[in-house]
């Protein structure tokens, strides 16, 4: 490879390592989502290690101080957190489902699933929708 294409191709990842780490930064300043939520809310976490897989709510309080422990994590995706039983790093926001009350992992369902259930196929936002409409 020619000396100059290397130059290019080192710019250019340079380039784009630094738009995602200003993108990375921003995201995570800025006041969106989560900070809706009052401090005092209650939000469920699950622990994906397979010896633990335990499921259990903390205060969003406690939940934003643990995700600031592990921002030096180079993770792809969401970040982990230390799960109050097992003390790994395993543990994710979660959602439990109004319908069956399983605990599940949003980002670990299919996007074309949106917010369903993957136990009961229960979406609240389609629930909702459909009160919109009158349905």
């Amino acid at each position: 490879m020619e000396e100059s294409t290397k130059k290019t191709i080192m710019i250019v990842v340079v380039v784009v390592s630094l738009v995602a780490a200003g993108a990375i930064t921003y995201m995570s300043r800025s006041k969106r989502g989560v900070v809706r939520l009052p401090p005092n809310a209650m939000i469920w976490v699950k622990c994906t290690n397979t010896d633990c897989n335990t499921a259990y709510e903390i205060s969003m309080k406690e939940y934003t101080e643990r995700m600031q422990e592990n921002t030096s994590m180079n993770t792809m995706g969401p970040t982990p957190i230390r799960c109050e039983k097992c003390g790994k790093n395993t543990a994710y926001l979660a959602e439990k489902c109004e319908k069956c009350g399983l605990v599940f992992i949003r980002e670990r369902v299919p996007a074309a699933l949106g917010d369903k259930c993957p136990g009961c196929g229960y979406s609240k936002s389609e629930a909702a929708g459909k009160k919109d409409r009158g349905e």
